[in-house]
């Protein structure tokens, strides 16, 4: 399973701001919200709540979250300037989006990084942060605990039980 570190994810958004367009905000919506591909694309604006910094993964009228589940997650500070922006944050197809991601990372010198690597850097600096795992799977949207638990040797838990034993 592959994330990026600090100085990779850095490294990325320097890029995409160069970029522009809806580069960065595909870059942030999945590395500090955990969005998938597909709600990347189709998140809103109106999405961003940002007095109570919630970000809340809604339906559309023509398009639904995986498994039909809504949910709500932080609002990271990274992500407020985004309330500025267009209805749609990301408006191209999940072909494009999953194109953008990998012509961005190849630019950066980054191998083996996907759209989905986004994703996995949002959950695996939640728990290292110390976010339990119920927690991220509630962010993350998982239908089940088990997927969440690929993430359960980056808590600071195993550290300790590690140094410990």
């Amino acid at each position: 399973m592959r994330w990026l570190s600090k100085a990779e994810l850095e490294s990325l958004l320097t890029l995409a701001h160069a970029r522009g367009g809806y580069a960065p905000a595909l870059i942030l919506l999945g590395a500090y919200a955990g969005l998938r591909i597909g709600e990347i694309v189709h998140a809103r604006r109106d999405w961003l709540d940002v007095d109570n910094r919630l970000l809340r993964v809604r339906a559309t009228d023509d398009w639904h979250p995986k498994g039909n589940k809504e949910r709500t997650l932080p609002l990271h500070r990274a992500l407020l300037p985004l309330a500025e922006g267009g209805e749609l944050l990301v408006p191209v197809t999940k072909r494009a989006a999953q194109q953008a991601v990998t012509d961005l990372a190849r630019q950066a010198g980054l191998d083996h990084v996907t759209a989905h690597t986004l994703r996995h850097t949002f959950a695996s600096r939640a728990v290292m942060e110390g976010v339990p795992l119920y927690t991220v799977s509630h962010w993350l949207g998982h239908a089940s605990i088990t997927t969440t638990q690929i993430y359960a040797h980056l808590a600071p838990q195993h550290d300790l039980m590690d140094r410990l034993g």
